[in-house]
């Protein structure tokens, strides 16, 4: 009796058997993040993740003709356009960019200009008179360097931020919150040349060092709290990493919130059965890095996340712009999310980069064909069905929740993958059939 097994070869991580261990080197450079900052990170990584789309959801308009509406990520005053006046030169800003990874050197000088901004009373990017951290007239890449990072970044490369509340009855809890701090930085509207902005989307950097400082003061009879922010971009030597932010979206709002974050979840790469070099452990606000330069270029690294938070979490995964994937995990349960291929470039690598893994839930025989079925990071349900020349169907069985887009694969979508979130990335699954005696 003849038996038709097919066998589903995918781009998906299907399954690694690995024994994890405790190999790999903790990474510690990264630093350890407040809350408050890691929303700032958060909502700077996911602009630069899809700036048109962030452009779109804060209203800006690029009114020199052919900018509206595709690439109102180019909106500016100024003439010349800071961004460009051609469809070719906006283009290049409405790209994805890669996400930044938090540093603790910089973290650390961002802090201490903020102090040094409060202590004055006034925003500059150069030191002011009298700081306890640094000379007179220090630039941004000088603050650096004395805490021992070579920044090499082009471009833009400091913005800072102050913002107040007062009331009549105590200090306000904040004088400006992360969010507002971003999207201020973002739409810019009080500067021509839209610097902030460029800095935000700045495709040099790769690491970010974010500095808050609050004061409280009393004028006659109100009490006023003052936020003094500051946010660098960096990059340094062919550092590169493979970074997120660990959390779950208790208010279900599709984004990350001060105080959602989740420590202890550790973060492991693999290539095949070989560990990379590092690790990192979830700090108490969810951030973490783990630097890529030694894996091999080319080569498919599985994302491994392990729970050590001491019970059960269920994570939220960035895979697009606004799409969320969600995962429980039990105490000491171990979870491939998914793989990414290690990038030939120097360049950093985030959830919304990697190819999501799958779960089996099912295989069944119906009307002489193979239906697999499979769950993926709890967002949807596919289904593979082998059609009668033996070649393979991919079917979405129900929408994603960030468009109205129903699609089906042979090979390639039938949709522009440009209009979708996440994007469609290759899926290439081949059902294969072979004989058994």
């Amino acid at each position: 009796m003849k038996k038709i097994i097919f066998i589903c070869k995918s781009f998906l991580l299907l399954a690694i058997a690995v024994n994890t261990t405790e190999a790999a080197t903790l990474y510690t450079g990264d630093g350890v993040l407040s809350t408050r900052l890691e929303t700032e990170r958060w909502a700077i990584n996911r602009a630069r993740s899809a700036p048109e789309m962030e452009a779109d959801r804060l209203l800006l308009t690029n009114s020199t003709p052919g900018g509206h509406p595709d690439y109102d990520v180019g909106e500016d005053i100024n003439a010349p356009n800071d961004f460009g006046t051609t469809t070719n030169e906006w283009a290049l800003w409405k790209q994805s960019k890669q996400p930044l990874a938090p540093n603790g050197l910089l973290n650390t000088a961002s802090d201490k200009h903020c102090q040094d901004l409060a202590r004055v009373g006034f925003l500059t990017h150069f030191t002011p008179a009298g700081s306890l951290f640094y000379a007179e007239n220090a630039s941004t890449i000088d603050r650096a360097l004395a805490e021992g990072y070579v920044n090499t970044v082009i471009g833009f490369v400091e913005n800072l931020a102050s913002g107040s509340r007062g009331s009549s009855i105590s200090y306000p809890v904040v004088g400006q919150t992360p969010i507002s701090v971003h999207e201020n930085l973002f739409i810019d509207s009080t500067s021509i040349s839209r610097g902030h902005r460029q800095a935000i989307l700045n495709e040099n950097a790769r690491e970010i060092g974010l500095g808050n400082v609050q004061i409280n003061t009393i004028n006659g009879m109100f009490f006023f709290t003052t936020d003094y922010d500051t946010q660098m971009f960096a990059r340094r030597s062919t550092n590169h990493f493979y970074t997120g932010t660990i959390f779950n979206d208790s208010n279900t709002n599709n984004m990350y919130d001060e105080n959602e974050g989740l420590e202890n979840v550790e973060v492991y790469l693999w290539n095949g059965t070989n560990e990379a070099t590092y690790y990192d452990r979830s700090q108490p606000s969810g951030n973490f890095a783990i630097p890529i330069n030694d894996l091999p270029d080319g080569e498919e690294i599985a994302v491994e996340l392990l729970n050590q938070t001491g019970g059960n979490v269920t994570l939220t995964l960035p895979l697009g712009y606004n799409t969320l994937g969600t995962r429980t995990l039990t105490n000491g349960e171990s979870y491939f999310c998914g793989s990414f291929i290690q990038p030939n470039g120097i360049t950093n690598i985030g959830f919304r980069n990697i190819t999501s893994s799958i779960a089996l839930r099912n295989i069944a025989l119906s009307n002489q064909h193979i239906c697999i079925t499979f769950d993926t990071l709890g967002l949807a349900t596919y289904v593979i069905q082998s059609s009668e020349n033996l070649t393979s169907c991919f079917t979405k069985k129900n929408k994603d929740p960030a468009s109205d887009a129903s699609y089906k694969y042979s090979g390639r979508s039938e949709k522009d993958s440009d209009k979708l979130d996440p994007p469609i990335r290759s899926i290439g699954f081949n059902l294969q059939p072979f004989t058994v005696y």
